[in-house]
């Protein structure tokens, strides 16, 4: 939750139950809020500590006060949300598949997809030692030190 302006901070005070908050001298100004935050952020966990998140979430939204919960990610996976707006897509390649987020700008002409993961450790080592014109001794060497996989 954010309250950075005043009004804010007061409703929250209210919805809390707990307006004596709005005059206590270390919570007078955002300034002095955030000069006493340990103080503050003690006060305030003490309080949310009694109900559950979504029940804070629910009621301190109500008013207007920016908030969100903190997501595990399999709620993250199951917010209908997050899945109405396909900002998780499943990506299968190499007999595996795995979720991912999407790409986040979505442009109607190109729109982009994730059609493959990325190489796995070590897949193009060859390749790019190849690419430097290392002979095979010296790939061999570097792979059997540990330098490069």
């Amino acid at each position: 939750m954010a309250t950075p302006f005043q009004h804010q901070w007061e409703r929250l005070a209210k919805v809390l139950g707990r307006e004596d908050l709005i005059r206590d001298p270390r919570f007078l100004t955002t300034q002095e809020r955030c000069e006493n935050r340990a103080d503050l952020q003690a006060v305030l966990e003490s309080i949310l500590q009694k109900e559950s998140a979504e029940f804070w979430f629910q009621k301190i939204t109500a008013q207007g006060i920016p908030a969100s919960p903190v997501n595990t990610l399999d709620r993250v996976l199951s917010d209908l949300h997050i899945q109405e707006r396909r900002a998780i897509v499943k990506v299968e390649d190499r007999n595996t598949s795995i979720q991912t987020p999407a790409i986040p700008i979505r442009f109607s002409k190109t729109p982009g997809a994730i059609r493959t993961l990325g190489p796995k450790a070590g897949e193009h080592t060859r390749d790019i030692l190849q690419s430097l014109n290392l002979g095979e001794e010296e790939m061999r060497s570097l792979l059997e030190a540990g330098i490069v996989r």
